[in-house]
């Protein structure tokens, strides 16, 4: 039984044979014309690199700066974050003062727990020293609404704050806080230092709300941390009369006598020093000392501050508001403290300028640098590789229109002598010369028959694939067989023919043959009359040399390797088709062995590597 496809099915089948035919034929046209506009343009190495560097620059710039928004914008939000926390760790510890000074009425007058209170706040707006790693600065007020005043209490410009922390017993402890002028510390860099770990302080004296530092050391360090020097410096004061005298060493072992339960321990101090504040012309700092304000009485008032930003409200509770400056900033009017103890209520205002490139420009600079140093090089192999492919299209192309040319030109005269001699033929002109005739047309002929059989064997031995017969051979015996051939033309030239050493090596004997045939035939053809061709052989080599007279056109060694080319005086005859040299030439490549040419001393020298 015989099966047959129905008609719907066998279209269908047509149709998809038919669309696979068209899309190949449209692939290989495609391909044409690929390779057709390469070939016209001829693009140089430089060009291809410019291209595709070029194309390479703009995809990684945008990929550059997307990269740094996302990195400036993730940096943005952690900056924010350590200003909310720092600005929010001053209005604790602002609160918390009032609470703990209050603690104390029977020790401060309220003048000094108002300078308690400042130098508590100034402490605290030091106290994580964010105001030096970053731009951050915050001023404190005080609020009169009956009078319509504003007074400034405290900022966070550089300065040093002493806290000490006094402890009665074990569960009873005191805090408080003592503010330093900082040209006390004479020529010291305060801001080498960081507070808690770079620049101690041994001892100090304490008098009302101020204190004055004693014997003060610090660490001098590099960029990368590492300990340059460790230095001294003894500030005490002239006059100390009046001055409680608190020294760190003393201090220290008390507090061990109370860890303890020895008698003595009791009371006992412990210091800590906080250095920071803000640069006076920073953005942050201007930002937070630049207010006015409007008194409209009854308790009004409109207050305007910082840079490009204002508001004006009778009710300062609660509010809080921001404003961009640069690539970032922020204002905030930190809710009013209320100090119920003294009738005071203070408000801070808080500033944070933060510019990603100010900070991180030069690590911008370095990373832009390396990626364009990466698409430089990406370029280049990519260029490369481009430009080995169009550069052996490019050859395949010259070969070809060379080897066309040439087989023009070697056919064109041969052809002509025929048509003429055909046309004579055929007009019987010339009847006598009919054999003359007859013996040119076939010695054309046989040229153009011996070219067709050259270029056939240089196809062949152009074939990467071709299969070889390798067996062990003395080039010694081709060297003889081959002079043997040629020993009428030897005679004729007088020539004298020199071998010397033998080699064996493993090749194909039918193609290393007509190989060594092609060498000595162009050894006898161009030698000189009545001179010697040398063959010499030995481990790793062998030459075939020949005394030789060039001309000044003749062709380099390199052309000369090449299909086609011949010398002048064989360009005008029928003495070579020009592919001998290019023979034997494939036919050691396929061997794995190298020829190569020279002129020297008016000799030409055929070397074959092994």
């Amino acid at each position: 039984m015989k099966f047959t496809l129905l008609p719907d099915m066998e279209a269908k089948k047509e149709n998809r044979q038919r669309r696979k035919r068209l899309k190949r034929e449209r692939k290989l046209a495609r391909n044409d014309r690929r390779r057709r506009k390469v070939l016209s343009k001829r693009d140089s190495f430089w060009k291809i690199f410019i291209k595709r560097w070029v194309v390479l620059i703009i995809v990684s710039a945008i990929i550059c700066a997307a990269g740094t928004y996302m990195v400036e914008r993730e940096n943005y939000q952690q900056v924010k974050r350590v200003y909310e926390s720092w600005k929010n760790g001053i209005y604790h510890n602002a609160v918390l003062a009032t609470y703990e000074l209050d603690s104390c009425e029977d020790i401060y007058t309220d003048e000094e727990k108002q300078a308690m209170f400042r130098a508590r706040v100034r402490a605290s707006m030091y106290e994580t020293n964010y105001n030096n790693m970053y731009d951050f600065s915050a001023t404190m007020y005080e609020v009169d609404y009956d009078k319509g005043v504003v007074n400034k209490v405290c900022d966070s410009q550089e300065g040093i704050v002493l806290a000490v922390h006094r402890y009665d017993d074990v569960s009873s402890s005191k805090t408080m806080f003592y503010e330093c002028p900082i040209e006390a510390f004479g020529d010291i860099d305060i801001g080498r230092y960081d507070f808690d770990s770079n620049l101690g302080i041994y001892d100090c004296y304490i008098k009302g709300t101020e204190f004055r530092p004693g014997v003060v050391g610090g660490l001098y360090t590099s960029e990368d941390g590492s300990i340059i020097k460790h230095i001294k410096y003894d500030l005490t004061p002239e006059n100390t009369e009046g001055w409680f005298h608190i020294d760190s060493e003393k201090e220290r072992e008390k507090r061990f006598a109370a860890a303890e339960g020895k008698e003595g321990g009791y009371p006992y101090y412990d210091i800590i020093l906080y250095i920071g504040g803000t640069k006076k012309d920073s953005p942050a700092y201007v930002a937070t000392n630049t207010i006015e304000y409007e008194y409209f009485g009854d308790g009004k008032m409109a207050i305007s501050y910082g840079i490009d930003a204002s508001i004006g409200r009778s009710d300062l509770e609660n509010y809080m508001t921001e404003n961009e400056l640069y690539s970032w900033g922020m204002y905030h009017l930190i809710q009013p403290i209320k100090w119920e103890s003294m009738g005071k209520k203070y408000f801070i205002h808080a500033y944070g300028y933060y510019n990603f490139y100010d900070y991180h420009m030069d690590d911008c600079i370095r990373v832009y640098c390396i990626v364009a140093m990466l698409v430089t090089v990406l370029a280049l192999l990519m260029a490369r590789s481009r430009w080995i492919r169009v550069k052996t299209q490019y050859e395949i192309e010259d070969y070809r229109k060379s080897l066309t040319d040439a087989m023009a030109h070697d056919l064109k005269s041969p052809l002509m002598a025929l048509s003429g001699f055909a046309e004579n033929l055929k007009d019987n002109v010339h009847t006598e010369k009919r054999g003359y005739y007859a013996d040119v047309i076939s010695e054309n002929v046989n040229y153009m028959n011996s070219i067709i059989e050259r270029i056939l064997e240089l196809s062949k031995t152009e074939a990467n694939d071709m299969k070889l017969k390798r067996e062990s051979i003395e080039l010694q015996t081709l060297f003889d067989e081959v002079i043997s051939k040629y020993e009428g033309q030897i005679d004729k030239k007088k020539l004298t023919v020199d071998t010397e050493g033998d080699i064996t090596i493993n090749a194909d004997r039918q193609l290393m043959l007509q190989a060594i045939d092609n060498l000595i035939f162009n050894a006898i053809k161009f030698s000189n009359d009545e001179t010697v061709i040398n063959i010499v052989c030995d481990k790793t080599f062998m030459t075939i040399s020949n005394a030789y007279t060039a001309n000044e056109d003749e062709p380099d060694e390199l052309d000369l390797l090449k299909p086609f080319v011949k010398g002048s005086e064989s360009r005008s005859n029928k003495s070579g088709s020009g592919v001998g040299l290019t023979i034997a030439k494939n036919i050691f490549e396929l061997h794995g062995y190298k020829l190569s040419l020279k002129r020297a001393e008016g000799k030409f020298i055929v070397r074959v590597d092994f």
